[in-house]
């Protein structure tokens, strides 16, 4: 099912008292990028407009700034991390060897880009890359026997099952939402086509890459995919209800599965190498959300952790982000603890958020469960 609609969130919360190359979004916690040489500008056939309903702009916890609901305040215990580089919000467990499994219930954010913020390039080994400089995700983790996980999903590239790359005209999202009518190839003769055939006369003009959530996994600094054109390259679109779990699968491994939540029978699963894992020692979870970013350096797109930087300012929001419940189970899946208020949010060390996170992070529906509805939206250039 569809989110709530926004006028009618906006009115419950004034009565209440919150490894194929096609990926490489910077993610929060060990993450790494490859340059990629190439320009920046403006999202092809969009004249590098700043996309429409601009992120907020200030104004303290509560005062509902941007046009969103008033904020609660973060019932979270707050940890500062090392980490920077990315807007991210995270929620970890303690350390103990009895945990064994994350499982996690929400609905996927809607998502607006900065269309300004935009790399492209010619280099046909390099056009996996070409599309928005900011890439939200949404996933799971944890460290255990010192490496540390990243793996659930990310704002990648939709590619069609025979691996031609899409593109939508939705140049809000950059997304096709799941639409197949507004999803576009090129074909071999140059034309412009629908997935479902309609000819595009207009070519590629007014056109932007396509974009969904996919899925992928990280360990000991090892990104990986699901095949272009495989069955397992399943893509998830905002607003869309999934489930999703980390667990021990044996010393050094761990089992990725997301499924939707709405009956629709989209379905992953992995078990990836992650050494020192579920080895007797303690290990912990993590939730996080994110909007990871990039730029560009002397014509390379590069991620602002590799580089050392802080986050930029940006128009690209994470809507309604929606924990609903987050458990951490033990062996036999043994209930031990939820991610609730007593768990610590993790906050980056970049200097905007020791002034501003309040800000920039808004959150409602904060529950026993773990549960957390939330947006991300950065202040605007």
């Amino acid at each position: 099912m569809r989110r709530t609609s926004w006028l009618l969130l906006i009115v419950l919360a004034g009565c209440s008292d919150s490894a194929d190359g096609t990926g490489g979004a910077s993610i929060v916690g060990g993450r790494g990028e490859g340059a990629a040489a190439a320009s920046v500008g403006g999202a092809p056939g969009v004249g590098g407009a700043v996309a429409s309903g601009g992120a907020a702009t200030g104004g303290d916890a509560g005062e509902g700034g941007g046009g969103y609901p008033a904020s609660e305040v973060d019932c979270h215990p707050r940890e500062v991390s090392s980490a920077h580089g990315a807007y991210f919000r995270k929620v970890s467990s303690g350390a103990s060897a009895e945990l064994q499994t994350i499982h996690a219930v929400g609905v996927l954010p809607r998502v607006v880009i900065d269309t300004a913020r935009w790399f492209s390039t010619q280099d046909p080994a390099l056009f996996h890359q070409n599309g928005p400089l900011d890439r939200p995700s949404l996933y799971l983790g944890g460290r255990g026997g010192g490496t540390e996980v990243d793996a659930g999903l990310t704002w990648d590239r939709v590619y069609h099952t025979d691996g031609r790359p899409t593109w939508t005209d939705d140049l809000e999202s950059g997304s096709d939402g799941g639409d197949l009518s507004r999803r576009f190839v090129e074909t071999a003769n140059g034309d412009v086509e629908s997935v479902l055939g309609a000819h595009r006369p207009e070519g590629l003009t007014g056109l932007i890459e396509d974009f969904a959530f996919r899925p992928y996994w990280r360990a000991a600094g090892v990104w990986a995919n699901p095949p272009v054109g495989s069955a397992q390259n399943v893509y998830f679109y905002p607003e869309q209800g999934f489930r999703m779990q980390v667990r021990t699968a044996g010393p050094d491994q761990l089992e990725l599965t997301i499924n939707d939540d709405e009956g629709l029978g989209k379905h992953f699963s992995t078990t990836f190498a992650a050494p020192g894992w579920n080895r007797g020692g303690a290990q912990s979870f993590k939730r996080v959300h994110a909007i990871d970013q990039f730029t560009v350096i002397d014509g390379a797109r590069v991620g602002l952790e590799s580089a050392d930087l802080d986050v930029l300012p940006t128009a690209t929001r994470v809507e309604m982000a929606r924990w609903t419940e987050v458990r951490v189970l033990g062996a036999q899946g043994a209930e031990l603890t939820w991610l609730d208020c007593d768990a610590p949010a993790v906050v980056g060390s970049d200097a905007l958020f020791q002034a501003s996170y309040d800000e920039i992070f808004l959150l409602w529906e904060q529950t026993p469960l773990g549960g957390e509805t939330s947006v991300i939206a950065p202040f605007s250039p």
